[in-house]
């Protein structure tokens, strides 16, 4: 608003009305969160300044620090994997327990966890690996053009040398052919469809 207030001209020494326009300042409260960035990139544009290539820089990173913990993240759960392989190998699928796993891996209970949640998801992960392993070994037998005979002793040569180079692979795959429980069954008769 405007304001009358007197004073003094310092020239003529008159005492007359002076109107002052009283400017309001806009209060500006710090932003936080998602919409801080569209602010401060907003202003860097708007003032010209350099800050928009340093939010790049700063995004830029955390998208590499990102993919850094991802693949951190995936290189934990393959190690976990392969020691939950080794256990059920030794232990059978009914036996094998989230803290052997830790203590095979060395690492604590709560972070075997953190990867498989449940046993459920534990197990299905290793019958999964199991699964992928001898598919892609039959996908490599049959790829060939050969012979039907030929291809498969191709396939019993190709699973009879994996029990030497994987053998918790095939003591697992074996455990499970034989493994009659209700969620694992069914698994098991999907994957030798799939396999013949």
């Amino acid at each position: 608003g405007i304001a009358q207030a007197t004073a003094m001209s310092s020239r003529n020494g008159s005492s007359a009305p002076v109107q002052r326009s009283r400017s309001r300042r806009a209060i500006s409260l710090p932003l936080r969160g998602p919409s801080a960035a569209a602010a401060r990139r907003a202003s860097a544009r708007a003032h010209g300044s350099g800050s928009t290539r340093a939010d790049s820089r700063s995004t830029s990173r955390s998208a590499r620090s990102f993919a850094a913990d991802a693949a951190r993240n995936a290189a934990r759960r393959a190690q976990l994997l392969d020691c939950a392989l080794q256990v059920f190998a030794r232990r059978g699928l009914g036996a094998a327990r989230h803290a052997e796993i830790a203590q095979e891996a060395e690492v604590a209970v709560p972070t075997v966890f953190f990867y498989f949640p449940t046993r459920d998801e534990l197990v299905h992960a290793v019958l999964d690996e199991v699964a992928r392993f001898y598919l892609a070994l039959a996908e490599q037998a049959h790829g060939r053009d050969l012979p039907v005979p030929r291809i498969l002793f191709a396939h019993a040569l190709a699973f009879a040398e994996s029990v030497d180079t994987h053998p918790d692979h095939a003591r697992v795959w074996l455990g499970w052919s034989t493994a009659i429980r209700g969620e694992v069954w069914p698994r098991n008769l999907t994957l030798q469809a799939r396999l013949v």
